[in-house]
């Protein structure tokens, strides 16, 4: 295990497994053969481990979070920094692939973020985003009941601060998501998993798309950019 808190790391891959299938899947379908492959706020490298797997021979994997890699991992080059704080340690339009999964939800400012992303993305490079959709039907339920809205109780962010781990300090509808980047949006859909769901919740998010749980997000550096 990469989590000496096993409980935690056996609960969040098996409720995460079907959206780390799914982006693997979209990565495959836009990108053939990536060379130089990031992947930002890689904790727990679940996904990183799907990412050596399918183009480990053939990619260069740059691995970016605030936790350390585990020893297992050993094939990736890995910097241990905050991404709110510091520059991305690579040279400019080099990565032919940028993985930035549930991360701008945990983070208060993410100007830098953005700006690296834009800067190190090779012209036409992808980068693969998903977050929570602000809208999803259990935020509008819980708050319709009176328990508000879905961001970290300060005792969950005590609990869980062995990881680093700040929680849901915000999440963005799809009309916020679009401005953030100056990218291209090559493609922005709302995606529900059975996993996530009781049968009713998942009826409902099939029949009225916008309450969906979750965003995917493919931006591209097109040939019109201007760094």
């Amino acid at each position: 295990m990469f989590d000496t808190h096993t409980e935690w790391f056996d609960n969040y891959t098996n409720s995460q497994e079907e959206r780390i299938q799914h982006s693997m899947f979209i990565i495959k379908k836009h990108v053939k053969k990536p060379s130089n492959i990031l992947e930002i706020g890689a904790y727990p490298y679940i996904m990183t481990q799907e990412i050596i797997k399918t183009f480990g021979q053939n990619a260069t994997i740059t691995t970016i979070d605030k936790n350390n890699t585990p020893s297992k991992i050993n094939t990736v080059e890995h910097h241990n920094i905050d991404i709110t704080k510091h520059r991305i340690p690579l040279h400019n339009n080099t990565q032919n692939v940028i993985i930035c999964n549930e991360v701008i939800e945990h983070l208060n400012d993410m100007n830098i973020l953005v700006s690296e992303i834009e800067r190190v993305l090779a012209p036409n490079g992808i980068v693969l985003l998903t977050t929570p959709n602000l809208y999803k039907l259990e935020t509008i339920y819980n708050f319709i009941i009176g328990n508000g809205l879905p961001f970290m109780r300060l005792e969950d962010t005590r609990k869980y601060s062995y990881r680093n781990y700040n929680g849901h300090v915000r999440e963005y509808s799809q009309k916020e998501l679009k401005t953030i980047f100056k990218l291209y949006v090559k493609e922005h859909v709302l995606k529900t998993y059975k996993t996530k769901n009781n049968r009713f919740f998942y009826i409902i998010k099939k029949m009225i798309p916008w309450v969906r749980e979750q965003q995917i997000m493919i931006l591209q550096k097109n040939d019109e950019w201007k760094i």
